[in-house]
């Protein structure tokens, strides 16, 4: 046996080197070329193959060792066919405990047990090399994953028709961008016959086309009786997405059960952590601090402190800083989150086309709303400074406030919050005795053939122009 291997290596190699010999002749490729392409990566990827091979392909059971449970006992759940969302805030352990699941980080404390093989997307252009075509490092990818040749063969050209990039497949992935390094990435996990698919924050990157393919493809994964275990920070993906989560906190399981209730208490946790937002102990807060936010408020229409807002009318959000290090401008943006945790908007100094110039030692930084857009609802404000392009002040939660009447429409009703982030004002009309078509082709005419015969015709205005004077 032995010597059948060893006579089939050195052949492989006789051949890899006469081939590369006659490329270099015909100064097809360079030596160093050959050396990565010609020798390197088929070796490694056949010895990669070999020893899986070794392995049962059917199922593989492995042991790790993730970090502790909390102090009630509590396990994250567990089951074939479930997608499950780890969800927590920056530094809660998400990331760490997918890399020990994945035999990519060795455990402290604990165990689990994995049955089958477990294909995962941790980071963007794991398991690539930049000098290889994407159709080298779709093989090279498949083989560390465990695939055989004959399998990747298989399926290669859905895997390159799910990345969309056919027209660049032959092309060093080091010229791709960070989106086309991600899709082919992903495109090869979820192709992966595993019984746990693994994935962080495969939605940050990428189109909206990209996150909507990628989403179906992790629910096509759970229908056929595999888990998927999903780590993002939008939470309206996640709860489209899974039915069950687990909440991370300091490497600890906080919560554990329905996605729904999982997530409602994420968000809670986050706007009641406002309260201690700018100070030092905050785990969330992030930057180079050149410049450091010491306080936040909000103010309504009479310069009145509060966190009760009234949509259709103004509003102002004021932070409080410090100059560190005498930085001579910044730039500062808001986030603002409804409950449900999606964005609704972002307010950017810098599109206005200016900047904080001429920082003095302290000072404030104010945003003025001139009507509040916002259904009914719960909010949270993320905000940052930004000096020479690196954010020298991040904090997720400066800001928890409520709306809770509105004047925005003339009832005072909003749309609910699961179907809409802001309000915008518009007009209905009807027009009675026309079509579609009559109505495009000739605008108004069916009103005006319809004016004075009945009231219903009279154009309907839905919006907060006549509430927003002053009530004095």
């Amino acid at each position: 046996m032995k010597k059948i291997i060893l006579l089939f290596i050195g052949s492989f190699l006789v051949t890899a080197v006469f081939s590369a010999s006659l490329k270099v002749f015909f100064q097809e490729i360079s030596w160093r070329e050959v050396l990565i392409k010609g020798l390197l990566i088929p070796c490694f990827t056949w010895t990669v193959q070999l020893l899986l091979s070794a392995v049962p392909d059917a199922r593989r059971t492995q042991t790790v060792r993730p970090p502790k449970r909390d102090a009630t006992g509590r396990n994250a759940p567990r089951g074939t066919g479930e997608r499950i969302a780890l969800i927590g805030r920056n530094g809660a352990g998400k990331s760490t405990l997918l890399k020990i699941l994945s035999r990519i980080t060795a455990p402290s404390e604990g165990r689990a047990e994995i049955t089958g093989r477990v294909g995962s997307l941790l980071e963007v252009g794991t398991g690539f090399h930049p000098e290889l075509t994407g159709r080298e490092n779709v093989f090279l990818n498949g083989a560390i994953l465990g695939m055989r040749r004959a399998e990747i063969r298989k399926r290669f050209e859905s895997i390159v028709d799910f990345a969309g990039v056919e027209q660049f497949i032959d092309t060093p992935v080091k010229h791709y961008s960070s989106g086309m390094y991600v899709r082919l990435a992903f495109a090869v996990a979820a192709h992966l016959e595993s019984e746990v698919l693994i994935v962080d924050e495969v939605l940050a990157v990428g189109d909206f086309e990209f996150q909507r393919k990628c989403l179906g493809k992790m629910q096509d994964v759970a229908s056929s009786g595999r888990t998927v275990l999903f780590v993002s920070h939008n939470m309206s993906a996640v709860q489209r997405l899974c039915k069950r989560g687990v909440l991370l906190r300091r490497g600890q399981v906080a919560a554990a059960g329905e996605i729904n209730q999982v997530v409602g208490e994420y968000l809670s946790y986050l706007r009641e952590s406002a309260a201690t937002a700018f100070s030092d102990d905050n785990p969330e807060r992030l930057g180079t601090g050149a410049v450091r936010v010491t306080s936040a408020r909000i103010l309504d229409e009479l310069g009145n402190p509060t966190r009760h807002l009234r949509a259709g009318r103004p509003a102002t959000f004021e932070f409080s800083y410090r100059n560190i290090a005498s930085a001579r401008s910044a730039n500062i943006f808001m986030t603002l989150y409804n409950q449900m945790g999606v964005a609704c908007t972002q307010l950017d100094m810098s599109l206005s086309n200016r900047a904080a110039a001429e920082l003095s030692a302290q000072g404030v930084f104010r945003c003025h709303l001139p009507i509040v857009p916002f259904p009914i609802g719960d909010y949270r404000a993320a905000m940052s400074v930004d000096v020479d392009g690196e954010h020298a002040d991040l904090v997720p939660n400066a800001l928890a406030f409520t709306v809770e009447t509105s004047s925005f429409y003339p009832t005072p009703r909003t749309p609910s919050t699961t179907f809409c982030a802001v309000m915008v004002e518009h007009e209905w009309e009807h027009v009675s005795g026309t079509t579609v078509a009559d109505a495009g082709a000739n605008p108004g005419a069916g009103a005006r053939a319809g004016a004075g015969a009945a009231s219903e015709n009279a154009p309907v205005t839905v919006s907060g122009a006549e509430q927003h004077a002053d009530p004095g």
